[in-house]
């Protein structure tokens, strides 16, 4: 059968002259629009696809899902459900076009699945950008990606730059046989080694279009349009893919799971000259930032273990090129003990800057134990030699105990605490 080719709101008036009462559920709106289909050409998941998803959905029962590429709310319907009735909170789904959005909150609210699923319109990196920043998604635990082909790439890679994927995340890439997406398959598959490697080149300048068709590159997005942000991701991550094609479809869902991730060390050999000794480096040891070859970021300045060990190396020479590498400290933090009152006042940490110069804290952000986010106020400054105090709205600290982590502007831990249950007592400020 030859299929017909309409405008998305064609399809507007069919549900209602199908069902009567005002929400009509999920089931019955798919059921429509499958109808509508069998006529009409629509981009959906489909059934058969949908399944691997709502599988997904069963075994990983998330609180919360994000979906990237709403158009008019077919997987939203069907996924937003599912994951409703495994006890989910919430149901996010991101849209570039407006008219699109509106379309599909139209039919969510016929589905009765308005109050669970909510539809942010915007570029996608922008969105998930503004999440994070917020506070309202820390990480990620389902994801699935069916909307600009060349951003699939782009924004795994931004989520892994904020922390957002961590072990135990599921991704559910769709399109990637037909039409077709050999860079996010070839990343998703990737080694550490093989990322890394490819790090070297440093961020994507703009999106990777090697071997999409033409048509997917130059659809719903304008010309010569460019990733929001330019990140190198985290190389680090290990993940998992295998690819899940239902019987007699020619495009497959690319499942892919973070399984874990890849930590560096290093050490030092010793020349004795008629032997060598080798001295590994213990865990925390490490004083200053490296890059994912292992070398010292920044490249110079830094106390080498040559100049701490010679003793003909003067230590004034030391002392002036030894980098300050944690100029900013966490030095207190006051707990609440928040327990069920809603208006207990938010927990506070204070920073104190060692250095002789004021420190920008533009996009730094303190995490807690569980990987909740708090963003510093944009334009804050710490003076030299002072310390400041900060609330935290999105980032209660634990008075079970946990840890307390200072991160700079490109996501690189600058400081880190530790507490204990026992020093949480009500009003009590614990020191570090």
């Amino acid at each position: 059968m030859l299929k017909m080719s309409l405008t998305e709101t064609d399809f507007l008036p069919y549900p209602r002259t199908g069902e009567r009462s005002r929400e009509a559920g999920g089931n019955k709106v798919l059921d429509l629009r499958n109808k509508f289909e069998e006529e009409y050409y629509m981009m959906t998941v489909g059934a058969p696809k949908g399944k691997v998803v709502t599988d997904l959905i069963d075994e990983i029962k998330p609180k919360t899902m994000i979906e990237l590429g709403c158009y008019m709310g077919y997987s939203a319907i069907l996924f937003g459900d599912a994951v409703r009735r495994n006890g989910g909170d919430r149901y996010l789904n991101l849209e570039l076009n407006p008219e699109w959005a509106a379309i599909a909150n139209m039919l969510i609210e016929l589905a009765g699945l308005r109050d669970f699923v909510r539809v942010i319109v915007g570029r996608s990196d922008v969105s998930l950008d503004r999440l994070y920043r917020s506070g309202e998604v820390s990480k990620i635990e389902l994801m699935f990606l069916d909307h600009y082909k060349p951003a699939y790439l782009t924004d795994l890679k931004l989520c892994e730059h904020h922390g957002m994927i961590v072990p135990g995340l599921v991704l559910a890439a769709d399109n990637v046989l037909y039409p077709g997406n050999p860079p996010y398959l070839e990343y998703a598959r990737s080694s550490v080694e093989q990322k890394r490697e490819t790090a070297k080149g440093g961020p994507m300048k703009g999106y990777n279009v090697e071997r999409i068709s033409e048509r997917q590159v130059n659809s719903y997005m304008p010309e010569g349009d460019t990733p929001a942000f330019e990140v190198i991701g985290n190389r680090n991550l290990v993940y998992q893919s295998v690819l899940r094609q239902p019987e007699g479809k020619r495009d497959a869902i690319e499942v892919t799971r973070c399984v874990g991730w890849v930590e560096q060390d290093g050490g030092i050999l010793l020349d004795f000259g008629d032997h060598w000794m080798g001295v590994f480096i213990g865990f925390a040891s490490q004083a200053v930032h490296t890059d994912a070859e292992g070398q010292p970021t920044p490249p110079h300045g830094y106390l080498t273990w040559n100049e701490l060990l010679n003793p003909e190396i003067p230590g004034e020479q030391r002392k002036r090129r030894d980098v300050h590498d944690r100029t900013v400290t966490i030095s207190e933090a006051l707990i609440r003990h928040h327990g069920a009152d809603p208006t207990t006042k938010p927990d506070m940490i204070t920073l104190t800057n060692r250095a002789d110069a004021p420190v920008v804290l533009n996009g730094w952000s303190i995490r807690n134990h569980k990987g909740d986010n708090e963003y510093l106020p944009d334009g804050a400054v710490l003076r030299r030699r002072r310390r400041q105090s900060f609330q935290l709205h999105n980032c209660a600290l634990s008075d079970e105990g946990g840890t307390i982590t200072l991160l700079n502007e490109q996501g690189l831990k600058v400081d880190g605490v530790r507490y204990t249950a026992t020093q949480t007592s009500p009003g009590h400020v614990v020191s570090f």
